[in-house]
């Protein structure tokens, strides 16, 4: 009897995460404008880690204004995490870990693509290296 009570559950909340992971870019945004301050660097970090992804696929199509405008959201998106993280003083070293991270995998993008086309990107780095340290320095007190 409780075998199949189990595997109903385990079979409905799977239903349900899948549903979740499934939330459109757009559902995401929304979701982290009006979060709590303490979840929306999580949530900007999340809608970075979406546009990077999409940046990277937009940059091997061949479809570069299309590239451009995902860099720039996820530069944005990560100067917003770092500044929520930084008003509400939560999740601090947990946003800076993954804006390092992004910043990492966009120089990866960086370096594959084109010298032409590098300048966006280059841009969207410097942003979210400045986001980075001045997280940094919110954290450990250090003049910027």
């Amino acid at each position: 009897m409780r075998a199949p009570l189990l595997l109903s559950s385990f079979v409905v909340l799977s239903a349900l995460l899948l549903a979740a992971s499934e939330e459109s870019l757009e559902q995401l945004k929304q979701r982290a404008a009006i979060a709590s301050d303490s979840d929306r660097a999580r949530l900007f970090l999340e809608v970075a880690e979406r546009q990077l992804k999409a940046a990277g696929s937009d940059y091997n199509e061949g479809s570069l204004e299309a590239g451009k405008a995902a860099v720039d959201d996820v530069a944005s998106y990560c100067e917003k995490a770092a500044a929520a993280a930084t008003s509400s003083r939560k999740h601090m070293k947990n946003t800076e870990i993954k804006i390092r991270d992004l910043a990492h995998r966009l120089g990866a993008l960086l370096r594959s693509v084109s010298l032409d086309d590098r300048e966006p990107l280059q841009a969207a780095l410097d942003r979210m290296e400045k986001a980075r340290s001045q997280l940094l320095s919110a954290m450990f007190g250090l003049k910027s």
